[in-house]
């Protein structure tokens, strides 16, 4: 399934210094040394297929419901 970026919403999150992270210290200080930045990215999971948006996975689920 295709998506299209410009048909998503950007819910673009900061992340602060005191935010949880599972990135360490050292790598963080070389992310911002070369300006790595990061995204975190939302999943919507039905059945076995991973879709980027909840529109996709809803219409997904009910294409399956309307055939049971």
């Amino acid at each position: 399934m295709t998506t299209n970026m410009s048909d998503q919403q950007d819910n673009t999150v900061e992340l602060t210094d005191d935010a949880p992270s599972s990135i360490s210290p050292e790598n963080m200080a070389e992310m911002e040394k070369y300006g790595i930045t990061r995204t975190l990215v939302d999943h919507f999971h039905h059945g076995e297929y991973r879709y980027a948006t909840l529109s996709d996975a809803l219409a997904q689920a009910k294409r399956v419901a309307d055939k049971i």
